[in-house]
């Protein structure tokens, strides 16, 4: 298959997942307050940090990984990893419901089944990206996901009220129907024969990846907890649409790195090489980013009215939050190309930095502030960590991310 044809692929397949997940969103919005979205998507945030040990760095052992037996062997390693430390969280999950039982509690402990079949999702994706399925391994992930969602949410609609217990349902059903999909395709190949040997050597190179993907994990989701501790159930809410809409900031970054992903592997050591892709993908993320901000400027507060009148408060804070992820974008590829060079102190070293500037930035901010308060302590802290990483690059390497003319 072309690149060019797999890169179309992946971009309409990413663009399809993020439509199918905001309609999704916007349904949920329309049919609860935003204090019931917001006990939803805090419980995400508690079951993404309890799950986090989960997230072994196995997008930055897919870039180094050199031959087609490493990559096999790292997925396996990855998968063998997850099943033990999901296993750990469920069962950990249990007993505090049988501890303290409440509707918080109750939607993690439930949403917490879901963190093995997810797991083993990313391993069966793994496993056909490298066996060359390419597009079936973009495919068996969220997009197939978030697809399952609405389904089962349309035939809930029909045969049954909608309710937040059948959302948990709904949430839960679609992972355990797209695993049971994506084990049924690979059901003759999944093999988990490893040996304690390459476990080690496994943990040893990525034990540094590992930290910094979990510290990345908490301080992304310290904003949602501490603004439902200092603020209330309701921010929360109104919180996590705005993530949801400056989501689209994300995903143009990573499809624009995923597009010059192979060339700045490539060339990674050619400086020359590597300045002209800087050039061609920096000015691309300027442009969207550019774009994007000024949508969001003046047809933010319309944008927001779509999910309910509620969350059209939520206009200034998300010109704010917008603002960090302009900044993610006009900083250029920075963490990629770390990652290629396989600097792994510096990306460490940098999100302790970055979370500790939005923890304390949120506890004080938000007492005065609110909502606003934590999306100015989340643009700070953004702000932050690219432009940091830039200079790193720039100091380290003589490699100008923002290098636009």
């Amino acid at each position: 298959m072309k690149l060019s044809l797999v890169l179309s692929n992946n971009f309409l397949i990413k663009i399809s997942s993020i439509a199918l997940a905001t309609l999704f969103s916007i349904i949920i919005a329309r049919f609860f307050t935003p204090e019931i979205v917001g006990i939803f998507n805090l419980s995400m945030s508690y079951l993404n940090i309890i799950s986090l040990i989960t997230l072994i760095g196995t997008s930055e052992i897919i870039l180094s990984s050199n031959n087609k037996d490493t990559f096999n062997q790292n997925s396996k390693i990855i998968s063998f990893n997850s099943i033990i430390y999901s296993t750990v969280s469920f069962v950990t999950l249990l007993i505090i419901y049988f501890f303290i039982k409440n509707k918080f509690i109750i939607s993690i402990a439930f949403l917490s089944i879901t963190i093995l079949p997810y797991n083993l999702i990313q391993y069966n994706s793994n496993y056909m990206k490298i066996n060359g399925y390419l597009f079936k391994s973009i495919f068996i992930n969220d997009p197939l996901i978030n697809l399952f969602r609405i389904v089962i949410l349309f035939l809930t609609y029909i045969v049954f009220e909608i309710s937040f217990e059948s959302i948990l349902f709904i949430y839960i059903s679609s992972i355990i129907l797209t695993f049971c999909y994506s084990y049924w395709i690979n059901k003759n190949d999944l093999s988990l024969n490893i040996k304690k040997k390459e476990i080690l050597k496994f943990y040893k190179k990525t034990y540094k990846f590992t930290l910094n993907n979990g510290i990345i994990i908490i301080s992304n989701s310290l904003d949602i907890i501490l603004l439902s501790a200092l603020s209330s159930i309701y921010d929360v809410g109104i919180y996590s649409i705005i993530i949801k809409i400056t989501l689209i900031y994300n995903v143009t970054l990573n499809i624009i790195n995923s597009t010059f992903t192979y060339q700045f592997k490539n060339n990674i050591n050619n400086k020359v090489e590597i300045e002209k892709i800087t050039k061609k993908t920096s000015l691309l993320l300027v442009s969207f980013g550019c774009i994007l901000y000024i949508i969001t400027l003046f047809f933010g507060d319309l944008i927001l009215s779509i999910w309910g009148d509620e969350y059209k408060s939520g206009y200034y804070p998300l010109i704010i939050l917008s603002f960090g992820y302009l900044i993610n974008l006009i900083s250029g590829p920075v963490s990629l190309i770390l990652i290629l060079k396989n600097e792994q102190n510096y990306l460490l070293r940098t999100s302790i930095i970055n979370l500790i500037i939005n923890l304390i930035g949120n506890i004080f901010l938000i007492n005065f502030f609110g909502l606003i308060g934590a999306c100015i302590s989340t643009t700070i802290s953004m702000c932050y960590l690219n432009l940091h990483r830039a200079h790193i690059l720039y100091k380290k390497f003589n490699i100008k991310t923002m290098n636009l003319f």
